[in-house]
């Protein structure tokens, strides 16, 4: 009985110390999963505020320039380019700056164009909208906010520059602006003008109208 209790200690003894010296097998880590993505997004690029300035003051369908040349008197071409005046700092800031369409030939008046600093108007050259042998231009105004900006087409008459014609449809939304369509275009009928305009709300449509031409006074400024 003895012999048989020494025989089983001893065994314990050794299947205790056989357990405590088994060597570990090392721990297999976790594989991480990679999410593929069918696309991914590029990097949103930030708009400075120059960039904002000019993309709420032009239209996507015209050709705006500082300077274009056209047979406005219908004697020949000249030029017409955008000079700045010098900083007014007696006034607020908003005014502080004045624009004008001015030409190389000194019988061609100089006409103020409406433009906040530093987002200087531009120039497009239209062509003969009206058919009556003149070529006639326009510009947008430009401005720090709001999503309207008016077009003013400019004709010469007897040397002085007059509006080709004053009209509700000249008056833009952003959304018409950058629908890549032209403002105004020939109507095909002498004296006419077709105008390309789009409503506001609460449906947003893309129209045209035919109206005649005015001649109208420049009032805008003194």
């Amino acid at each position: 009985m003895i012999r048989t209790k020494i025989i089983i200690t001893l065994c314990t003894a050794l299947l205790v110390a056989g357990c405590g010296n088994k060597s570990q097998e090392p721990e297999v880590p976790a594989k991480k999963t990679t999410v593929h993505r069918s696309e991914k997004r590029a990097p949103r690029r930030a708009i400075n505020h120059h960039d904002r300035m000019r993309s709420i003051n032009t239209v996507a369908g015209h050709d705006e320039r500082d300077t274009i040349v056209g047979n406005f008197t219908g004697k020949g071409l000249d030029t017409l380019y955008v000079v700045a005046s010098e900083r007014d700092t007696t006034v607020d800031y908003e005014f502080s700056v004045k624009y004008y369409a001015v030409s190389n030939n000194p019988k061609i008046p100089r006409v103020e164009l409406y433009g906040y600093p530093n987002v200087a108007p531009r120039l497009v050259f239209e062509g003969d909208l009206d058919g009556n042998g003149t070529d006639e231009w326009g510009y947008l105004h430009t401005w720090l906010n709001s999503q309207w900006r008016y077009y003013r087409v400019f004709t010469l008459v007897n040397g002085r520059w007059r509006y080709l014609l004053k009209s509700d449809k000249l008056n833009t939304p952003e959304w018409f602006r950058a629908s890549g369509k032209d403002i105004v275009e020939p109507s095909g009928k002498k004296g006419y003008v077709k105008i390309n305009y789009g409503t506001f709300g609460p449906e947003f449509e893309m129209l045209d109208t035919i109206e005649k031409v005015t001649f109208a006074k420049i009032t805008d400024y003194k």
